[in-house]
C-alpha cells in the first residue's frame, strides 16, 4: 500500500503537476490502510456465512490460460480510487499490469469485489 501511494504521488507531480506534501502523502497511506482493513473485515464475515477459505499464495492458471488480478484502494478525502489490475501468463509472466486513478468513491465491498 505504501508503495501504491509513493507511485500515485510521483505520478499526480508528473502528470498533473500536483506536488502533495508528504504527511499529506503518509495521511492517505494510512487512511487507505484503515479502509482496506475494514473491507477486510466486512469481507471475513462475508465469507463467514459461505465459509469459503481465502487463499494465501497465487497460484499459476493452466497452460494456455491467463489469469487476472484485481485491487481497489479508495481515498475519501480526495473523493477518488485507484485500481490495479494485474494479467499473467501459465508462467507467471506479467503480460499486462496497469493502474488507473478515478474520481468518485465506490462501496469499499464494490471496489473489492
Amino acid at each position: 500500500m505504501l508503495l501504491w501511494c509513493i507511485w500515485r504521488c510521483m505520478k499526480d507531480k508528473i502528470w498533473n503537476n500536483i506536488d502533495l506534501q508528504h504527511h499529506v502523502s503518509i495521511s492517505l497511506m494510512m487512511q487507505s490502510y484503515v479502509e482496506w482493513c475494514h473491507a477486510r473485515i466486512g469481507n471475513r464475515d462475508h465469507n463467514r456465512n459461505h465459509h469459503q477459505p481465502a487463499s494465501l499464495t497465487w497460484h499459476k492458471p493452466n497452460e494456455g490460460y491467463i489469469k487476472c488480478n484485481i485491487d481497489a484502494t479508495l481515498f475519501k478525502e480526495n473523493n477518488t480510487f485507484g485500481v490495479g489490475i494485474c494479467l499473467r501468463g501459465h508462467q507467471g509472466d506479467y503480460i499486462c499490469p496497469r493502474t488507473f486513478h478515478s474520481k468518485g468513491v465506490p462501496n469499499p465491498r464494490t471496489a473489492e469485489a
